[in-house]
């Protein structure tokens, strides 16, 4: 699996938010390193920790900003995030799941670059749009 790094073309240009997605970016590399060994139980409960923990700071700071800017594509993106919180939840009790760490790599590599390059960039676009207006 190739390893992701944080790339420039993901950067919102909102440092608070971009130093979230770096940080994540680091959980899903320690990851995809461990991919083919799968992480140990103790480790991976770690990861779901820090991700639940991610997903409830991060999540409310982006919509805190789409609610002052009164965003009108905030619903489908609160869904998304929605949908991580869920998925992650899902997965941390899913005693089912032998190797739960890459169960969380092929999501997250999935879900986090699908949402900041779709979600997180319109809403870039659309703060880049309102700074305009005003700076007229």
């Amino acid at each position: 699996m190739e390893i992701i790094k944080w790339s420039e073309k993901y950067s919102l240009g909102i440092d608070e938010i971009d130093n979230d997605h770096k940080e994540l970016i680091k959980l899903l590399e320690t990851l995809q390193e461990s991919y083919d060994t799968c992480l140990d139980k103790e480790t991976t409960l770690e990861m779901f920790n820090k991700l639940e923990d991610y997903a409830a700071k991060h999540f409310s700071l982006e919509e805190s900003i789409m609610d002052d800017l009164k965003y009108p594509f905030k619903s489908g993106h609160v869904r998304d995030h929605t949908y991580f919180a869920t998925m992650v939840k899902k997965w941390r009790n899913d005693e089912k799941i032998e190797c739960k760490s890459q169960k969380l790599s092929q999501f997250l590599t999935e879900w986090l670059f699908e949402h900041i390059l779709h979600h997180d960039m319109k809403l870039r676009d659309h703060i880049k749009q309102e700074n305009h207006k005003t700076d007229e």
